[in-house]
């Protein structure tokens, strides 16, 4: 959801800056954004344990089943029953009963 009224204050602010300006305040968003991808991701994380069995989906709509073998810094390592291994983002399981 984008707050127009933040977009309208900021567009005059930065339509006069110079090239070296904006890479500048580019980074400074971009550090941002992974910083709060990354707390999204830990939180996200922080559902899930080692041993647990989970699910989740594929892109051409398997349901694939494991059990998590590792918690990495943004994914979560499954090994599923025929001993495939996936990274999967925490975001995308699904917690199995």
């Amino acid at each position: 959801m984008v707050n127009e009224v933040i977009v309208q204050k900021i567009e005059p602010l930065i339509s006069n800056l110079s090239l070296e300006e904006l890479c500048h305040i580019n980074h400074i968003i971009v550090e941002r954004i992974k910083h709060l991808k990354k707390i999204n991701a830990l939180s996200e994380m922080s559902k899930f344990r080692i041993g647990q069995m989970v699910s989740f989906t594929t892109d051409d709509g398997r349901l694939i089943t494991g059990k998590i073998q590792k918690l990495n810094q943004k994914t979560v390592t499954i090994i599923t029953l025929d001993n495939y291994q996936w990274n999967v983002s925490p975001q995308l399981l699904m917690r199995k009963v």
